[in-house]
This record gives C-alpha cells, sequence and structure tokens, in this order.
C-alpha cells in the first residue's frame, strides 16, 4: 500500500521540473476559476511570482488553495507573497515562499486550454488583483444589495 499523499507526489514532480494537472473545487475564485476546472501547476521560484499570478500554496494542517497573489513581499517580508481568493472579500494573510507550490498557468475548461499568462486574461488577473483593496467592501455591500433586492421581489 502505498503512504504518499497527492500533494507529496506533486510536490516531487514540480520539483523535478514537470508540470502538475489538479482538478479545482469550491468557489472562492470565480469568476476566473470555476468548481471542476482543471488547472496547470508549474514550478517558479517565489522570487519570480508577480502581482496576478494564481497560485497554489499549502500551509501545514490546512488543504491546498488556489489563489491569486495580490502583493509580492519587500524588506522583512522579501520573501513572501500575500494571496486571496477572487471571490473572497479578505486575503489570506502573508505566504511564505516555502508554502508555494507552484504557479497556475492554464484552466481546461470544457476540453478547451485557457492560458492565463498572456494577453488579455494576463491583464484581466492585474486588474482583479489591484481592485483587492475595493472588493473587500464593495462584495459585503454588492451581496447586501442584492439581498435587499431579492427579498423586495419575493
Amino acid at each position: 500500500m502505498c503512504s504518499f499523499s497527492w500533494l507529496e507526489v506533486a510536490r516531487a514532480c514540480l520539483q523535478a521540473g514537470d508540470r502538475v494537472l489538479v482538478q479545482a473545487h469550491g468557489g472562492s475564485m470565480r469568476p476566473f476559476l470555476r468548481d471542476g476546472d482543471i488547472v496547470e501547476i508549474v514550478p517558479i521560484p517565489a522570487a519570480r511570482l508577480r502581482i496576478g499570478d494564481i497560485v497554489a500554496i499549502h500551509r501545514s494542517g490546512q488543504t491546498v488553495l488556489v489563489h491569486r497573489v495580490v502583493h509580492t513581499g519587500d524588506g522583512a517580508r522579501h520573501h513572501c507573497i500575500e494571496t486571496q481568493g477572487d471571490a473572497n472579500g479578505s486575503s489570506d494573510g502573508w505566504v511564505e515562499s516555502v508554502q508555494v507550490i507552484g504557479k497556475v498557468i492554464t484552466i481546461v475548461r470544457d476540453g478547451k486550454r485557457i492560458n492565463l499568462s498572456q494577453g488579455w486574461r494576463r491583464w484581466a488577473g492585474l486588474g482583479w488583483a489591484y481592485s483587492a483593496p475595493l472588493r473587500r467592501y464593495a462584495i459585503p455591500l454588492l451581496r447586501r444589495l442584492w439581498l435587499h433586492w431579492h427579498r423586495g421581489m419575493q
């Protein structure tokens, strides 16, 4: 019987320079990632990550998260990034470089490959990352407005 977790196998593959395909679960990255999408993760040094990149991270005792980089560290945090789910109102906090599994470069949805690192998708990701502070306040407000409107329609 094999006692390796999928995470250990994925890390070993990435350390060998291979790519890893993983199915995404949850809604924290909507609208860019959907539940059931396949994400292609490649190895990357944390120092090469940029704001707007989507990364897979793992903190001890937690599940693997696939979230967007919203800040890169400087000064005392030069080996850190801050991540946030696109649909989340707050960040995950600072993530140490050793917790970064890799960078998501492609989504496979309905059999089609979607490259996230080029063209308008890269620019959309940047815009989404830079709007994170605004979304922190806008998402709860929009939810309240929607609930108010929805209740009025019943």
